[in-house]
């Protein structure tokens, strides 16, 4: 008895020894590369076309933030643009340069405004330029929604999430992540009016610059941003979170129980199209069919 006491005794100090040191070594990690980011160049866009579609709606608005190589606004951006707008105003920010009035015309009456900038600034270059094109008129708004294409949905009822979340939070993500550091992940991000008028927003964009490298525009827009949020006075939190399962990219290692047990409405469109990871994925359409009536064949087209 003794015996097993005394290793269980050791087992436990030797975990939590483990954690401290996985903690410093990413508090390290985290405090170097947060030291070498570029001071950043100032924000500046250049606005291509600007097309004025409807008016005002809801007390919800949305920053999408669109970009594809060819111009084109593909089905399943539609379909996700379609469902948004049941719920919420919506502000299209694309950076697809060569994208013509004709594209436009194929989301236009879910659209308040389309917008097409110089591709400069990534998703938070596009979502500075939606803030700066609403000006003061967000002040008409209760709730700010900041999302982008990087996923395929939504697969499930959005409006009843957004609905059940914004009772408990004034910030919150779909998912967070600890890699690199703990941050909420952007690709779906809402803010009360609150958390719009506080000061660590306000800072943010306001002070907004732009970054070349994806890790410099993660730990800027992503990691510190997230944080400071925490460390306000405002209520954050995620619908799925990352504690639920291994600590790493949950929209990635386990897609599939997203999909099955938490009814996600989301997979990541990285996730089907590079599969970073090598993870089995062979499945995954009969898995969002079995959870939803998505047509599944607009994602395929858009993988092709």
């Amino acid at each position: 008895m003794k015996s097993s006491s005394f290793y269980l005794k050791n087992k436990y100090r030797l975990q939590k020894i483990l954690n401290f040191t996985k903690r410093l070594i990413l508090s390290i990690k985290t405090f170097l590369m947060k030291s070498n980011i570029k001071t950043g160049a100032k924000f500046s866009e250049k606005i291509l076309l600007l097309k004025k579609c409807n008016v005002h709606s809801y007390n919800t608005i949305c920053l999408f933030s669109h970009f594809s190589k060819n111009g084109q606004i593909d089905e399943y951006v539609i379909y996700y643009i379609e469902k948004l707008a049941k719920f919420t105003d919506i502000i299209f920010v694309s950076t697809a340069e060569n994208m013509t009035s004709k594209e436009i015309d194929k989301i236009s009456k879910f659209c308040l405004n389309v917008l097409v900038k110089e591709n400069t600034g990534y998703d938070f270059g596009a979502w500075k330029s939606g803030l700066t094109l609403l000006n003061k008129q967000i002040n008409n708004y209760e709730h700010l929604i900041l999302c982008n294409d990087s996923v395929y949905g939504p697969f499930t009822q959005l409006e009843a999430i957004f609905n059940r979340m914004n009772k408990n939070y004034d910030v919150w993500s779909m998912t967070d992540n600890y890699e690199i550091k703990y941050h909420l992940q952007s690709y779906f991000m809402v803010y009360s009016k609150k958390a719009i008028k506080h000061k660590i927003f306000q800072r943010h964009f306001n002070d907004f610059k732009i970054y070349n490298t994806k890790l410099d525009i993660i730990l800027k827009n992503e990691v510190i941003f997230s944080n400071s949020l925490y460390n306000s006075n405002l209520n954050v939190g995620t619908y799925i979170s990352s504690n639920e399962f291994s600590k790493n990219n949950p929209c990635h290692i386990h897609w599939k129980e997203l999909l099955i047990q938490k009814k996600f409405p989301f997979i990541k469109k990285e996730l089907l199209r590079d599969n970073p990871r090598a993870l089995n994925i062979s499945d995954w359409e009969e898995v969002i069919e079995s959870i939803s009536n998505y047509d599944t064949s607009i994602i395929k087209k858009n993988l092709k």
